[in-house]
């Protein structure tokens, strides 16, 4: 369903930034950021979906059944770095870790060499007490070196995702 839908529909409403798959740290879910102008953007963004019969019978109908839980929140982008780019579209992809937690952290500058923070986010509206860092990674293997560094650098609290990006992900 996403493969399909959500390129040829939703992009044209909005920005997507990134739509990853947790492989662990979260069973069965799909996270995705989606850039905004203003909340009146996004109130916009909204409205013209509910509109699109096209969206609504071919990807918001048959998503229901699928749907057990959903948590939407408004990110601020506290700091953006540069991802890093395949060198051809037939490269491998890059994995993300998706880093959270509700207490404060050092900074993340000792990084294992094969990943990059491409962004540090904090929440405006949803749990507000959270502060997440999107990390890229060449290697799947830097996720367990990235998990136990964010341990050590969080006060509490810390939760870590391992992502794959999907096909139509910007971020790959």
């Amino acid at each position: 369903m996403s493969t399909e839908w959500i390129p040829k529909v939703r992009q044209k409403y909005s920005k997507l930034v990134g739509y990853w798959n947790v492989e662990i740290g979260g069973l069965n879910q799909v996270i995705h950021i989606w850039e905004y102008d203003s909340l009146s953007h996004r109130a916009q963004v909204r409205r013209s979906l509910a509109a699109d019969t096209t969206w609504l019978d071919s990807f918001v109908k048959p998503s229901f059944p699928c749907l057990a839980h959903q948590d939407t929140c408004l990110l601020e982008l506290t700091h953006a770095f540069p991802a890093m780019v395949k060198e051809s579209p037939d490269s491998d992809t890059y994995y993300y870790a998706l880093l959270s937690t509700n207490g404060k952290f050092q900074t993340m500058k000792d990084n294992p060499p094969v990943s990059r923070i491409v962004g540090c986010y904090r929440p405006l509206i949803g749990d507000i007490n959270m502060q997440y860092v999107l990390i890229q990674m060449e290697s799947v293997d830097t996720v367990v070196d990235i998990a136990k560094l964010w341990k050590e650098k969080t006060e509490k609290d810390a939760k870590v995702k391992f992502m794959n990006p999907l096909s139509f992900s910007p971020l790959q």
